[in-house]
């Protein structure tokens, strides 16, 4: 238990669409299995499209200018899922919450984490991260017997489970607004201390088995890419050392450390 907190347990929100009934299922099975409380919050179903009330909350000329490319539906959708989870966050003035996608994967860690409330440790941590890499010779700002937290370099891939406190929320709720990019990570959350547990205390199914319609829409936009890359070969790799972004990226490698 962190010390000198509230210690009200944050709700575990979990993001669902109301159709995907077999995910519910698993989702809920696990959960009950620990003996944790949750809320189902009914993501925005954009299997179909945008529907027009949402139009006004995203900006296709903004995402194409951030990302190079432009965003699915359903990535949208999901992208507003979380966002309106903050939302809530905010209107009935809670202290944080721990935010869940239906395919996470939990057990006895993840209870463990709850339990203890180490979520309170920092405004914002990546419970299950993609490509994340930490501070080197930072010390953990939390520890444990069964996993530590540390400050990432940024906000690393994967949204499937992570708690942030409110003003987190409110910020992100009111800056990532109209959304120009994927839900990992609006461009306000990279410009916060981001956190993560090392090792992680979230799982996901592998990514090569999600057959869900979001990974088969990102297959489609990535073949399209692929395409477009090759009909346009890139600059000569010798002209990379030239450019300030290059040696940055080299200094981060230096001075920290890949954990997923």
């Amino acid at each position: 238990m962190i010390a000198g907190h509230d210690e009200t347990p944050w709700p575990i929100f979990v993001i669902s669409l109301a159709a995907a009934q077999e995910r519910r299922r698993a989702i809920s099975a696990q959960l009950q299995a620990l003996g944790l409380p949750f809320i189902l919050f009914d993501a925005i179903d954009a299997r179909q499209g945008v529907l027009p009330e949402y139009e006004a909350l995203i900006d296709r000329e903004g995402t194409q200018r951030n990302l190079g490319r432009p965003m699915s539906p359903g990535e949208y959708g999901c992208a507003l899922s979380h966002l309106l989870v903050y939302r809530r966050i905010c209107e009935e003035g809670l202290p944080g919450a721990i935010v869940l996608e239906d395919d996470a994967v939990v057990g006895p860690t993840f209870k463990s984490f709850v339990d203890q409330q180490a979520y309170r440790s920092a405004p914002f941590i990546q419970l299950d991260h993609l490509h994340a890499r930490v501070w080197a010779h930072r010390p953990p700002v939390h520890r444990c017997d069964s996993f530590a937290i540390r400050q990432q370099v940024a906000p690393s891939w994967l949204t499937t489970g992570y708690p942030l406190r409110c003003d987190v929320a409110h910020r992100i709720a009111e800056d990532g607004l109209p959304v120009r990019r994927v839900a990992d990570w609006p461009e306000v959350a990279r410009q916060m201390v981001a956190c993560c547990t090392v090792p992680r205390v979230v799982d996901h199914p592998p990514l090569h088995q999600d057959s869900s319609f979001l990974e088969a829409e990102r297959a489609r936009l990535q073949a399209a890419r692929a395409q477009e890359r090759a009909a346009n070969p890139a600059a000569p790799r010798w002209q990379r050392f030239g450019r300030r972004d290059y040696w940055r990226r080299k200094l981060i490698k230096i001075t920290s450390r890949r954990v997923s």
